[in-house]
Parts: C-alpha cells; sequence; structure tokens
C-alpha cells in the first residue's frame, strides 16, 4: 500500500481541521522514507475510541 493511500484515509476517518485547538501542531505521523508501506503499528493515547478501520 502506498503511505498516500494511508495519509489519505486516516484524514476521511478523522479530518486535521476538526483537531481540537490544543492539539495544534501536535497531530500526524512519524513515517520512514519508504512510499510502500507493509507495516502500520498504532498508539491510542485516549480513553475513548472509535471503530476502527483495517487499512493494511
Amino acid at each position: 500500500m502506498k503511505l498516500t493511500e494511508i495519509v489519505h484515509t486516516l484524514e476521511e476517518i478523522a479530518p486535521p481541521e476538526l483537531a481540537d485547538d490544543f492539539d495544534t501542531g501536535r497531530i500526524g505521523l512519524i513515517l520512514g522514507l519508504e512510499d510502500d508501506v507493509n507495516r502500520i503499528a498504532a498508539v491510542s493515547y485516549t480513553h475513548l475510541t472509535l471503530p476502527t478501520k483495517r487499512i493494511v
């Protein structure tokens, strides 16, 4: 899967413009330089979670 596809899918689920003011500058991904992605590890620091969508 291409990195741009992953970013697009994540922004559909959680549009950056909907981030709270206190999250300004703290949203995004930690990425390598490869365009092809084989694995994704995700960590959530919130106690409320939304249904997840498998993208890989």
